[in-house]
C-alpha cells in the first residue's frame, strides 16, 4: 500500500504559498513531536527538499494527468499534447518528486473536493498517488483521521 497523504487544514486559504507551506510543515512536525526541527537537505544527489505543488480540479499535478502516457525516464520532460491549454508545456515527472523529503499539494475551493477525496481515498490512477512524504493542504472538510 502506498504512503497515505496527510491533511493539514489550511487556516487561511488565501495566505501566500510560503505561507501555507510554513504551517503545513509545522502542524506535521508538531505532530510528530518535533516543533523546533529544521528542514535540512535532500538525502540524494539531485533531490528536492520541498516539492510545493497545486492540484487541478481534474486532480493533476506538475503537468502530470491521470490516463496520459508515462513520460519516461527523465526527470523533466516536455509535454507537446496537454489535455489542457498551454498544450506545450514542461514539467517535473514523478521521478523527480518522488525523492523530495517533503511534497506539500495545495488543494483549496470547493471545485477540488472530489479531487481531494479520490486521493484520500489512494485512488491509483492520480498522478499525487503514493508520493513519499505527501502533505495535503486543504480549507475542505476532512474526513476523520485513519479513514479513507
Amino acid at each position: 500500500m502506498a504512503d497515505l497523504p496527510r491533511l493539514v487544514r489550511a487556516r487561511d486559504p488565501t495566505a501566500s504559498g510560503a505561507r501555507l507551506v510554513v504551517e503545513a510543515i509545522a502542524a506535521v512536525d508538531c505532530e510528530r513531536g518535533n516543533a523546533r526541527r529544521a528542514i535540512r537537505g535532500g538525502s540524494a544527489l539531485g533531490a528536492l527538499d520541498v516539492a510545493l505543488l497545486g492540484m487541478g480540479e481534474d486532480a493533476h499535478v506538475s503537468s502530470l494527468f491521470s490516463g496520459f502516457p508515462e513520460l519516461g525516464n527523465e526527470r523533466v520532460a516536455f509535454i507537446g499534447t496537454s489535455p489542457k491549454p498551454p498544450a506545450q508545456r514542461s514539467t517535473l515527472t514523478r521521478r523527480m518528486l518522488a525523492p523530495a523529503r517533503r511534497t506539500i499539494l495545495v488543494a483549496t475551493g470547493e471545485a477540488k473536493h472530489v479531487a481531494v477525496e479520490r486521493l484520500h481515498r489512494d485512488d491509483a490512477t492520480l498522478p499525487a498517488t503514493g508520493l513519499p512524504n505527501l502533505i495535503v493542504v486543504t480549507d475542505l472538510g476532512l474526513p476523520p483521521r485513519g479513514t479513507r
